[in-house]
């Protein structure tokens, strides 16, 4: 069974498009985990400046890689329109062979 070019670029324009609602998903996790935290080390100044000190190294890794994550994401966008134009294209030569003969 040979499947066509068309029916490929949709199936990964579906997957990415999950994909993409996925990230949001985590993306809005994280920011309810940042609330929290801060909301915790609001009245605790000193055990947050401790904390803070304390978990420097990682955070920094983290901050990283949080950042790596929105560049990911961004990519991902990127991919999503293009093949949203990949298909565009592909339905506007179909149409016109359709319309032409």
């Amino acid at each position: 069974m040979k499947k066509n070019f068309k029916y490929l670029l949709e199936e990964r324009l579906k997957y990415m498009l999950i994909w993409k609602n996925n990230c949001l998903e985590y993306f809005k996790h994280q920011e309810i985990t940042e609330k929290t935290k801060n909301e915790y080390f609001k009245n605790r100044k000193v055990e947050s400046f401790f904390y803070y000190i304390y978990f420097l190294p990682l955070n920094t890794l983290r901050f990283f890689k949080k950042r790596k994550q929105i560049k990911t994401f961004n990519k991902g966008l990127t991919e999503i329109q293009i093949l949203e134009e990949e298909l565009n294209q592909i339905n506007n030569i179909q149409e016109n062979r359709r319309i032409n003969g």
